[in-house]
C-alpha cells in the first residue's frame, strides 16, 4: 500500500482524486446513504458526471439481513443479491458497460462497515487495475446519545477463522477499536469473558472529528480506566484516519502474538486498514484471525459537512 492521498473539499481539491485515473467503477452505499449524509452524496455528485463511468450502489437489504443486499448498476432497477455474488453480478455490469479491467473507486464514507466487510474482497475478484477507497471528514460530529439496534455478535460470513475451542485459541489477544457508543464494547467482552491480561484498546489519536478521542474515551471509559491502570502496555493510539497505520500495527502484533481478536467498532478508515492487514495475509494465515462484528442500524444525521477527503490506495493487494 502506498498511503493516502489527502485532499480538500474544494473544487481545486477535487481535481486531485478525479484526474488520478479514469475512473471506471465508482461504488457507493446506496440511495438511502445519499439521503442520510450531505457528506455521503459529496463523492457521489463528484465521481457520477465522470465520462464512461459506471456507479454501483450497494446496501444492505434489511438490518437482520446483513449479508443480503440490494445493487443499483446504473440507472437501473435494484436487484437482490447475496454477499457472495457482489463480485459476479457486478462483473457482468461492467461487462456490459465494456470494461474489463476496472479502475475502482469504492466510497467508504457512504457504505455501512459490514458492507465494505463483505464487499472488499469481491472486489478483489474483479482484477481491477486500480483499487482506491474514499472517506471524507466531516467538518463536525454530533454525537448521538440514543443507541444503536445492535444484532447478534458474529463473524462476517466467507472469513476464515480459527476455532475458538483449539488451546492455542484460548491465548488469543483481543483489539477492540473503539468507537463512540457506550456499552457497546462492553458486548463483546463479556459474551466471550476475555481477560484482561489479553485485552487491547486501540483508539484513534489523532481523531478524525474535532473532540474525537473524547468521545471515544468517555463511551469506553468503564474499561479503557481499567485496562489503562492495570496493563497499560495494551493500551494503543493510532490516527483514526490513517489506514496504513492500522495495517502495519496489526502486522506487527500478529508476529508477536500468534492468534488475534479483532472487533472493529471505530471509523471506517481503521475499519480499512484492517482488512488491508487480513486480506494481505495468506489463507492459512488468516485462520488465526477472527473479526467479530455486532453490525449495526446506522444512524443518520451524525455529521455536519466534509472537510477533507483521503484516497486510500489499496493496490498492494492486487499483487
Amino acid at each position: 500500500m502506498n498511503g493516502a492521498l489527502a485532499f480538500p473539499n474544494t473544487p481545486e481539491g477535487w481535481r486531485l482524486p478525479l484526474d488520478l485515473y479514469p475512473w471506471s467503477l465508482y461504488i457507493y452505499g446506496g440511495e438511502r446513504a445519499l439521503e442520510a449524509e450531505g457528506r455521503c452524496r459529496e463523492g457521489f455528485d463528484r465521481f457520477a458526471p465522470l465520462p464512461n463511468l459506471l456507479t454501483v450502489g450497494v446496501a444492505r437489504r434489511t438490518p437482520s439481513r446483513h449479508a443480503h443486499f440490494l445493487l443499483r448498476c446504473g440507472n437501473k432497477q435494484e436487484e437482490d443479491v447475496t454477499w457472495s455474488q457482489l463480485a459476479e453480478v457486478i462483473g457482468q455490469c461492467l461487462q456490459r458497460h465494456g470494461v474489463t479491467s476496472p479502475h475502482i473507486v469504492f466510497d467508504i464514507t457512504s457504505l455501512e462497515l459490514d458492507t465494505i466487510l463483505y464487499l472488499m474482497p469481491q472486489l478483489l475478484e474483479l482484477r481491477p487495475a486500480t483499487l482506491q477507497g474514499l472517506y471524507l471528514v466531516p467538518k463536525e460530529y454530533v454525537m448521538k446519545t440514543q443507541g444503536l439496534i445492535l444484532q447478534p455478535i458474529q463473524q462476517p460470513r466467507g472469513y476464515v477463522s480459527f476455532d475458538p475451542g483449539l488451546e492455542g485459541a484460548r491465548q488469543a489477544h483481543h483489539y477492540i477499536i473503539t468507537g463512540f457508543d457506550v456499552g457497546r464494547a462492553e458486548r463483546f467482552i463479556d459474551a466471550f469473558d476475555w481477560g484482561w491480561e489479553r485485552l487491547h484498546g486501540v483508539i484513534g489519536d489523532p481523531s478524525y472529528v474535532d473532540n474525537g478521542f473524547d468521545y471515544a474515551w468517555n463511551a469506553n471509559q468503564s474499561w479503557l480506566k481499567r485496562l489503562e491502570d492495570d496493563h497499560p502496555k495494551n493500551m494503543h493510539r493510532i490516527k483514526a484516519a490513517g489506514a496504513d497505520g492500522i495495517r502495519r500495527f496489526f502486522q506487527e502484533e500478529f508476529v508477536t502474538h500468534r492468534w488475534l481478536d479483532i472487533v472493529p467498532l471505530g471509523p471506517k478508515p481503521m475499519l480499512l486498514g484492517v482488512l488491508l492487514f487480513y486480506l494481505g495475509l495468506e489463507e492459512r494465515e488468516r485462520a488465526r484471525v477472527r473479526i467479530l462484528f455486532d453490525f449495526p442500524t446506522p444512524r443518520p444525521g451524525s455529521t455536519e459537512g466534509a472537510e477533507k477527503g483521503y484516497l486510500f490506495d489499496c493496490r498492494a493487494l492486487l499483487t
